[in-house]
């Protein structure tokens, strides 16, 4: 879906100490290795370190130890210092799903197969509150930028959904109808903000606008900046 950047703008190489240039296709792979570790959703950080050493060794770097970890426990939201040594793993793959390489069709096929928990093709109005609660908590925590939105605000932007689509909140949507409303929904969100659509990483935040916190909201234009590994951190 819509314009890349030139070639010469885009990473084509993965820096295994860089989670920006990292595919969806390793998320997904890190996935299947913790789905079959058989671990619970909290995962501590000797956990998280041996499930992207599978994926992307790198015998001099620890890129959870020296970049990932911090992003995630030591964020905001995980105060007080009294919480839990572990981070949420569906936190992870979702802030990991919105900065690595992919086009959004496939960002957004992934979030609603990373919450279609028994496999039945559609999720619940609650599910859908969870799954972009979740995303948008894991962005945060990824490129350390921006604030959770209120509980009212995610539902209404989950019953935007179900009435665009045309159902009620006590059926289900299912991954064909919600990829179809993100399809346009991100359209709508580009132009509002006067954007050329992109699949560079930084798709998400450049439409939901993390820095002004309108990530809900079909607010005034904003001047799109793209991000980079040094924009965000990523050394």
């Amino acid at each position: 879906m819509g314009n890349a950047l030139p070639g010469a703008q885009r990473k084509l190489v993965v820096l295994e100490q860089d989670p920006l240039t990292w595919r969806l296709e390793h998320v997904v792979d890190i996935r299947k290795r913790f789905i079959a570790e058989g671990w619970d959703p909290g995962v501590n950080r000797d956990q998280l370190s041996q499930l992207v050493q599978l994926v992307l060794p790198d015998p001099t770097h620890d890129v959870v130890e020296e970049v990932l970890w911090q992003r995630f426990f030591d964020a905001a939201h995980r105060i007080p210092e009294d919480a839990p040594n572990e981070v949420n793993i569906f936190e992870f793959f979702a802030g990991l799903a919105v900065v690595c390489l992919a086009a959004f069709e496939e960002k957004a096929a992934f979030a609603f197969d990373l919450f279609d928990f028994n496999g039945v093709g559609s999720l619940s109005y609650v599910e859908c509150i969870v799954m972009l609660s979740t995303f948008l908590s894991g962005t945060i925590c990824f490129v350390r930028r921006g604030a959770s939105p209120s509980d009212e605000k995610l539902e209404a932007h989950v019953k935007h959904a179900y009435e665009t689509i045309g159902k009620q909140p006590h059926e289900r949507l299912t991954k064909e109808e919600l990829l179809e409303y993100y399809g346009v929904r991100i359209i709508e969100l580009c132009e509002a903000r006067g954007m050329d659509e992109c699949d560079t990483p930084m798709v998400f935040l450049l439409c939901y606008d993390l820095v002004n916190m309108s990530m809900l909201d079909d607010g005034p234009s904003t001047k799109a900046v793209v991000l980079n590994s040094e924009d965000i951190g990523f050394d």
